[in-house]
């Protein structure tokens, strides 16, 4: 026979990825709208197991384990072929449509959508069932467990389940009934809550990294970046000498701070050539003419002429 920590440390398999794909195992807990009461008395407690068995033939779910609170329910389900919210929509929202009706109310029942998170280990799960069923004993309800009579504490405790339970998962991690009685019968809330907290910080760091943007690729340096400051510096004066020389200019009157006409547009045809025919550098280009990098482009462009 083999005891529940046995069989826990050698049961840490994990069961795939994140996300909502078939036979994953979810902790699910819809809770009431603003904290209020979604269960009145035993009669709204039978009706939503009722809901829930339904929900669970509709939805293809099995139930893991369950306990029902006052404004909250915690869900353990294994999903099938059909997604998780195929179940969850017909649970809550046939219990919904109940609740509202008996009591006389209107609007939402329950708060957004329901929260859930993953379980994707064999050793949280038992953890987390037990959790589960130890909601009540943390809200100060009862003494035990066994206690309370609104969960599936019981079907651990006698080692029966209902058909439209999914306890293999749980049972697979012990090997003898024996040890599933002996595991559920007392709960330790110290133990189960690190587990718990444990695989929250898992799933909390697992998704911080996704939302981690890779590093860039190293980007190759441009052609620009490899342009040598002197050799541009050589073709812009040989260019210069050559339109000034075309254009009639008296050597250095391209480059004055007030041109006239003739050589403002010999300034436009020197900079599209040291651009476009030489390579040059448009930055280069408008430093060496005493021109802003705005009127290069204007330059290049075509939309101004002096």
């Amino acid at each position: 026979m083999r005891s529940p920590a046995t069989s826990l440390s050698s049961a840490t398999v994990a069961r795939g990825p994140r996300g909502d794909l078939p036979g994953q195992v979810h902790h699910v807990y819809p809770r009431g709208v603003n904290r209020q009461r979604i269960f009145c008395d035993d009669r709204d407690r039978f009706t939503f197991l009722k809901s829930l068995v339904r929900g669970c033939k509709r939805g293809d779910l099995g139930v893991v384990a369950y306990v029902l609170m006052t404004n909250h329910v915690h869900l353990v389900v294994r999903r099938g072929e059909l997604p998780l919210g195929v179940g969850m929509k017909s649970l809550l929202g046939r219990y919904a449509q109940y609740f509202n009706r008996r009591h006389g109310r209107c609007g939402h029942l329950f708060q957004n959508r329901y929260g859930s998170s993953l379980c994707d280990t064999d050793a949280y799960l038992v953890h987390l069932v037990r959790y589960v069923h130890a909601n009540p004993v943390r809200a100060g309800l009862v003494g035990t467990e066994a206690d309370y009579l609104h969960s599936s504490h019981v079907w651990y405790r006698r080692c029966c389940w209902p058909s439209w339970s999914a306890p293999d998962l749980v049972r697979a991690c012990f090997g003898t009934e024996r040890a599933v009685r002996s595991f559920f019968r007392v709960g330790e809330l110290a133990v189960d809550r690190r587990e718990f907290d444990a695989h929250a910080e898992r799933s909390n760091a697992a998704r911080r990294a996704s939302r981690k943007r890779p590093p860039p690729p190293p980007v190759e340096r441009s052609v620009a970046s490899l342009a040598d400051p002197e050799e541009e510096s050589r073709v812009l004066v040989e260019l210069q000498t050559v339109i000034e020389g075309a254009s009639g200019l008296r050597p250095g009157e391209l480059r004055e701070h007030r041109p006239s006409k003739r050589a403002a547009l010999a300034r436009r045809e020197f900079s599209i050539a040291a651009v476009r025919l030489a390579g040059v550098r448009a930055v280069r280009v408008a430093r060496f003419v005493g021109v802003t990098s705005g009127r290069v482009s204007q330059y290049l462009d075509g939309t101004r002429t002096t």
